[in-house]
This record gives structure tokens, C-alpha cells and sequence, in this order.
């Protein structure tokens, strides 16, 4: 009992201080351990519980998915081995169709039926109408396989119909299940989907192919499975029917009707029929744990879901008992330990004495008065020990790192303890960063000085630019030359943009240092040499490998081939101006070409406002001319308009008198206007006394209608027209007869010309010449007389 109350006092040696302070902390970490993983656990064991039911939900649904989209395949490939039908004759068509149908069912006896479904417009030629169509199918009749067509929709389609969908969304389809009959008894009907795919031709509709399958293969499959005892599987499809259910009678009928509170609670309609997983615990007397897992088919845009029920106590069952024999080993293994450090402090506490003694002159920076432990145990206190002497002379070997480092010496070089040297990486971190800082330093000075060369020469070239902005010879002058001198280019040249509109060329305005030979270059077109792909291409160009014979630099020494070209649009607003050119013995820098492209532009818009000046300079003098000329022409208009004035009143007196004239001849005369074409175009009222008719019914009427001529189907009559076409005034008397009274009307046609001279009507004038006619008729007849006498 001493030793007992020895051991529990605070005081004393350190191993029982150690020893005490192990076993208090071991009774609390164990404490909080057991609460932890006993809360812990049972949040772990629910989600566990949670992923293997949506698991199961989602391996049995994707096990359907595939045998369904096996199915559609089927129909698919179906579908797309009749693309191209249409252009064979029809009973050729139907034959090969009925064939094929005829092998697929017969090769898989799971579908009932196999189909085709033509729009009749596609197999009846007779048939114009945009519905009606034609159904086509092999199906299973006691055993055997039948063959049957039908025509549908021959008064319209049926917009609530699943064809009518299918047929405008154009889309593979999986029907909601429904049962039908083939043989026409209600006792014989099965529960049943159809797979669909649209035949399609250069993307119009013009049928559908699939198969009917019967659902109550699945309806056994699904029921034998059971994942987890005492849980249940519901098919569904996108409608929320049962396609299975554990209770047969419940098939085909809607989720609501056997879930009622569910549906209202967790949207799982909606869910459904979107496609959208969801899982939740329901609680009725009994937790139970469901997963929705939707099913795709083909490219439809109706998927179905897998719906797994079950219960919560029966699935977390396993994974607490885990979860107790995990506990139950912990603190096992928690005793053993405990026993295991109580025999290893013995041996520990020994050497830690001298230890610390080290570690508290390392605590207070002292490296010099430090002496190597001498630790022989052979275990891990000689390897402490012998790792502490390793870190004294670690930590002097970093000290005279450290103060190499700080004098400057940057390129001192240190030995890493090892891999793990953490203090040894950051103080070779530091060294990095700093070489780093310096580069970086040197980097930004330089960058600097780039910066500054860059705004000076903008500064510089601003200034250039506002003077001699008159003047484009010199102001190209001095661009160059100050360019050339600041850059440090050889030679330098600037063409420019001429003012030919008809022709887009550019003219070398100014260069410098240039040989002869290359100045023989004086005009350049777009896409000719370098300067024309520049100009047409509007990219800047820079080559550092120059062809021999493209220029030389002269020199007193003799003449060389330069290092580098750099070429740059003179581009503003996406509108070239032209391009400089500069070659040198050395390769420009690429702040270089930066600063170059960027003062272009300014270069540019001076030389835009320069030529607009010299254009504006040209037009004012162009118009201080014209206004001389406008002068001198005004007064002679002015006499003209007098002129013109009384023109003017002569012609509206004869205008006048003319109409007062026509107007007294169409009270005597017809007066018939004509197109070429011979139709009546105007006709005025001396026509109802004449010929008996209205005006307004004879407009747009040709002239046979006038009833004057009897010989309108003679080559006589077409050569009349001809004539009139080509100019000649043809005159005649026709006889007609109105109301039973024989009248004869002297008739003249006259072709009226434009300003131009062109024919563009026929005016014909109409006379009663029946009174005259008479009297003709009346000498004669009387001189007749006179001569039988």
C-alpha cells in the first residue's frame, strides 16, 4: 500500500511523474475515445448503411439499363438499316421490310412483336395528305410468328397521341407500360413497352421502327432478387407506374396509389419522371431506408427508376457489430500499452538526465560549450543520444551556414543532415530566395531601364511627330533618322500610302544609310517583297536570318550582310498607312520591337492628319476655282431661267390649246390608246356610240374585242400589228354591225415614240364614216340605175 501511495504523489522521481502523467492521460484519451467512436460510429455505420442500399439500387438499375438498352439497340439498328427504303419501289420496299422484321423476331423470341410504321405518303403515291399512316407488324400468336397491316390516322393525326410526339420531337422513345392484346381477347392482354426509334430522311419524318417486349419477365426477376433481407424492388417508369411490384395486382398502376405520403412528402414524382436520383429514411411504425435509381434508355427523354426499399435496423445491423468489436480491441490494445511503457520508462529515464543538461544549453543558443554525449546502451536512448549529436553538430555546422549567408556569401555551400532536414532546406530555401531576390532585383533594374528608355523615345518621337506635321518628305525624314539613332539600327526607310485610289501602292518617302541598288525600290505594291506582305498581311515581320542578296550595309571597311530585319505596319483604326523597315548588325531586342510597333501607330495618325491637311490644302484651292467658275456661270443661268420662263408659258398656252382640242376631237371621233401587244390601254366615251360598249369593260382587252376587224386570225392581221411595231401609220374602214344596224368607221393607227424615239404605244382614231358610206352606196346604186336605163 506505501509503494501504491508513493506512486500516486506528484512529487518524486521523473519516471514516476512520467508514469502518472501517462496513465491520467490514458484514462482521458480513453474516454474520449469511447465517446467519439461510439457517436461517431453510429453516424458512420448510417451513412455505410445509406451508400450500400444506393449501391444495390444503382447495380440492379444499371443491370436493367442495359438489357433495355440492348433492346433499343435492336430497334436502332433496325431504323437505320431502313434509311434509303423510300427510293425503292414499293413492294419491293414492303417485302424486304416484312423480311427483316421477320428475322428479328424470329431470332429473339423475348419481343412480341416486331414493327415498322411508314407515313402512307412514303408507299402510296395517291396519298398527298401531311397524316395517315401505315402500320406494319410481326407478332406471336400461339406460338407462331403472324404478319398484320394496318392503315391509321387517315382523318388526321392525334396531337395527344405517342406517334403524333414521336413524330414531331423526333426522338428514340421507351413507351410508359400498357397492356394489349394481339388477338384481340382481353384475357389473352399483357403487360408490355414498346422500344422506339424514328426512321428519318435527310431530317424529315417519315416512320417509326421498334419492338414490343413484355414486362413480366422482369416483373419475376425483379422479385426473386433481394439485396438485403427484407428488402423490396419497384420498377418504375416515367409515367410513376409499376412496371414490378411484390404484389401482382398492383402492376401498372400509378406510385401514388401505394405510397401515398411519400409522394407528397419527397416530390418523388418529379424525381421520376426527370431522371434524378434520391434517397431518404421514412418512418411508419418501422424505419426503412429508400434509393431511387434512374434508368436511361437509348437517347429517350422518358427514363425510368429503380426503387430499392429497406430496412434501416436490418442494413446497420452488420456495421455497428463492427463498430463493437472495434471498441472492444481498442482498449485491449490501450492495456497492453500501458504495461509496455511502464517496463520501457525504467530504461528511459537513465540517460535523460544528461540529456537534458544538453538540451537545456541548446535552449538558451549556447553552441560552444557543449560536450558529445557518450551513451552504449545499444538501443534507441544510445540512438537519442547519438541523433543529439548529430544536431549539435548539425546546429553549428547551420550557424556557420547561417553566418556565411549573412555576410553575403551566397554561394556557401551546406550539407543537409539528411532528406528530412527541415532546417536545413529552409536555411537552403532561404539561400535560394535570396539568390532569387537578387536575380529578380537585377530583373526589375533592368525592366526599369527598358521602361524609361520606352517613355523617353515616346516622349521623344511625340515631340518629332508635332513638328514638320505639314510637310510628310520631311517629317518622314525625321522619323527615320532620330529612329535609326535610338534604336540602333544600320539602316531605316519608311514607305507610305499614295493617294491613288484606284490602286493601292506605297511609296518610299524617306531612308537612311541605304546602298543605291536598294533604292531603286521606290514603289511597292501590296504582296510585293517584304515590305508588301507586310502591308498586305498587316503583321510586323522580324528575321534574323537575312538572304544574302535581299541588302547590305556599307561601311568604310566594306560592305556586309546585316544580322537582323524588322518591318512594321503603319496601321490606325485597322487602315494601313504604310511601313518602316530597319536593319541592323545586331539583333533587336523584343522591347525593342514593342516600342517600334508602338509608336507605328503614332506614326501612323500623323501621317493620316498630314494628308488629310495636304488633301484639305488641295480642295480649298480646287474650290476657291470652282467658285471663279460657279461665278462667271450663275449669270449665264440666270439668263437661261428667263429664257426658260417664257418657254415655259408658251408651252402651257399650247398645252391648253391642245387639250381644248382634244377634248373637241374625242367628242367626234374614238380615240383608242394601245400597248404593243395590241391590249387596250385607255378608250374614251365615243365608243358606246359607235360600237355599242363601255369604256371601262374594254381596258386590258386586246383589240380583236373591239369587234373591227373580222380577219384577226389572217397573217393579214398579224402583219398590221407589225408594221404598227415598226413604226408605220396604217389606215383603213371596217365594217361592223351594232344592234342589228350596219355601220362603217374609218379608222387611223399612229405609233407614239418617247423621248428616245421608241415606240411605246398606238394611238388609234376612230370615224363614223357610215353616213358618207351611204351616200357612196347611194350614187352608186343610182348610177347603176342610170346605166341599165
Amino acid at each position: 500500500m506505501s509503494r501504491l501511495r508513493d506512486f500516486f504523489k506528484l512529487g518524486g522521481s521523473l519516471r514516476r511523474k512520467m508514469l502518472y502523467s501517462l496513465f491520467l492521460t490514458f484514462l482521458l484519451i480513453l474516454g474520449a475515445v469511447l465517446s467519439y467512436v461510439t457517436i461517431k460510429s453510429e453516424q458512420l455505420a448510417l451513412n455505410n448503411a445509406r451508400e450500400l442500399a444506393q449501391a444495390y439500387a444503382r447495380g440492379y438499375a444499371k443491370n436493367i439499363q442495359d438489357q433495355l438498352n440492348i433492346d433499343m439497340g435492336m430497334a436502332r439498328a433496325l431504323s437505320h438499316s431502313l434509311h434509303g427504303f423510300t427510293n425503292l419501289p414499293v413492294e419491293q420496299r414492303m417485302s424486304v421490310d416484312s423480311n427483316m422484321m421477320y428475322n428479328i423476331a424470329s431470332q429473339n423470341e423475348e419481343f412480341l412483336a416486331v414493327w415498322t410504321i411508314w407515313e402512307r405518303r412514303t408507299f402510296d403515291t395517291t396519298w398527298t395528305l401531311p397524316y395517315g399512316r401505315g402500320r406494319f407488324t410481326i407478332f406471336r400468336e400461339n406460338g407462331q410468328l403472324k404478319y398484320r397491316q394496318e392503315l391509321l390516322d387517315l382523318e388526321g393525326d392525334k396531337v395527344d397521341g405517342a406517334y403524333y410526339k414521336m413524330k414531331v420531337s423526333k426522338e428514340e422513345t421507351i413507351l410508359n407500360p400498357y397492356s394489349f392484346t394481339y388477338s384481340g381477347n382481353d384475357e389473352d392482354a399483357i403487360l408490355e413497352t414498346s422500344l422506339c426509334v424514328p426512321i428519318l430522311q435527310n431530317d424529315e419524318f417519315i416512320g417509326l421502327a421498334g419492338m414490343d417486349i413484355s414486362l413480366e419477365s422482369y416483373q419475376r426477376i425483379v422479385n426473386q432478387v433481394e439485396p438485403i433481407e427484407g428488402s423490396q424492388l419497384y420498377l418504375l417508369s416515367n409515367d410513376n407506374s409499376f412496371v414490378t411490384h411484390p404484389d401482382d395486382n398492383m402492376l401498372g398502376e400509378r406510385f401514388n396509389e401505394s405510397f401515398p405520403t411519400l409522394v407528397d412528402t419527397f416530390s418523388i414524382e418529379k424525381h421520376v419522371s426527370d431522371g434524378e436520383p434520391l434517397s431518404f429514411e421514412y418512418e411508419n411504425g418501422k424505419t426503412y431506408f429508400y434509393s431511387f435509381a434512374p434508368i436511361y434508355v437509348g437517347k429517350s427523354t422518358t427514363p425510368w427508376s429503380l426503387m430499392l426499399k429497406a430496412p434501416l435496423d436490418t442494413i446497420m445491423e452488420e456495421a455497428r457489430r463492427g463498430v463493437f468489436i472495434s471498441l472492444i480491441v481498442g482498449l485491449i490494445g490501450l492495456a497492453l500499452m500501458t504495461v509496455i511503457v511502464w517496463i520501457i520508462s525504467r530504461s528511459v529515464t537513465r540517460p535523460i538526465k544528461s540529456t537534458t543538461r544538453v538540451l537545456q544549453k541548446l535552449a538558451k543558443g549556447n553552441l560552444e560549450d557543449i560536450t558529445t554525449l557518450e551513451v552504449t546502451s545499444k538501443d534507441e536512448l544510445q540512438d537519442m543520444s547519438d541523433s543529439l549529436n548529430t544536431l549539435m553538430s548539425g546546429l553549428q555546422h547551420t550557424a556557420e551556414f547561417a553566418r556565411s549567408i549573412g555576410e553575403g556569401k551566397l554561394d556557401t555551400e551546406y550539407n543537409l543532415l539528411s532528406e528530412s532536414d527541415t532546417l536545413g532546406h529552409a536555411l537552403l530555401d532561404m539561400q535560394e530566395s535570396l539568390r532569387n531576390a537578387r536575380l529578380e532585383q537585377k530583373r526589375r533594374n533592368e525592366e526599369e531601364e527598358r521602361q524609361n528608355w520606352i517613355t523617353e523615345g515616346l516622349a521623344k518621337f511625340g515631340d518629332i511627330l508635332r513638328k514638320n506635321n505639314d510637310n510628310l518628305k520631311q517629317l518622314s525624314f525625321n522619323i527615320m533618322k532620330n529612329l535609326v539613332d535610338y534604336i540602333g539600327a544600320s539602316q531605316g526607310c519608311i514607305y507610305v500610302r499614295t493617294d491613288d485610289e484606284e490602286e493601292e501602292k506605297y511609296q518610299l518617302t524617306s531612308a537612311i544609310a541605304y546602298d543605291r541598288r536598294k533604292l531603286l525600290k521606290d514603289v511597292v505594291e501590296p504582296g510585293d517583297g517584304l515590305i508588301g506582305r507586310v502591308v498586305h498581311e498587316k503583321l510586323t515581320i522580324y528575321m534574323t536570318d537575312v538572304p544574302d542578296d535581299y541588302v547590305f550595309i556599307t561601311s568604310g571597311l566594306g560592305e556586309a550582310n546585316p544580322k537582323s530585319i524588322l518591318i512594321v505596319p503603319l496601321i490606325l483604326n485597322d487602315e494601313v498607312y504604310g511601313a518602316l523597315e530597319l536593319v541592323s548588325f545586331n539583333e533587336f531586342e523584343k522591347y525593342h520591337i514593342q516600342f517600334v510597333e508602338q509608336i507605328a501607330e503614332s506614326i501612323a495618325s500623323t501621317i493620316s492628319s498630314v494628308k488629310v491637311t495636304e488633301r484639305t490644302n488641295r480642295l480649298l484651292k480646287e474650290s476657291q476655282h470652282q467658285r471663279e467658275e460657279l461665278s462667271s456661270q450663275e449669270e449665264e443661268m440666270r439668263q437661261n431661267l428667263e429664257e426658260l420662263k417664257a418657254t415655259q408659258e408658251e408651252a402651257a398656252r399650247r398645252e391648253t390649246e391642245m387639250n381644248a382640242l382634244i377634248e373637241a376631237l374625242g367628242s367626234s371621233v374614238m380615240i383608242t390608246e394601245f400597248d404593243l401587244d395590241g391590249m387596250v390601254l385607255n378608250i374614251n366615251h365615243k365608243c358606246v356610240d359607235l360600237l355599242g360598249i363601255q369604256p371601262e369593260k374594254m381596258r386590258g382587252k386586246h383589240h380583236k374585242s373591239l369587234g373591227l376587224d373580222n380577219t384577226t386570225a389572217s397573217g393579214a392581221y398579224k402583219k398590221f400589228w407589225s408594221d404598227l411595231n415598226r413604226g408605220k401609220t396604217k389606215k383603213r374602214i371596217s365594217e361592223v354591225n351594232i344592234a342589228g344596224k350596219t355601220k362603217y368607221i374609218e379608222e387611223t393607227y399612229n405609233p407614239v415614240t418617247d423621248s428616245e424615239g421608241t415606240i411605246h404605244k398606238i394611238v388609234g382614231i376612230g370615224y363614223d364614216f357610215t353616213k358618207v358610206k351611204e351616200k357612196d352606196l347611194e350614187i352608186e346604186r343610182l348610177k347603176n340605175e342610170l346605166d341599165q336605163k
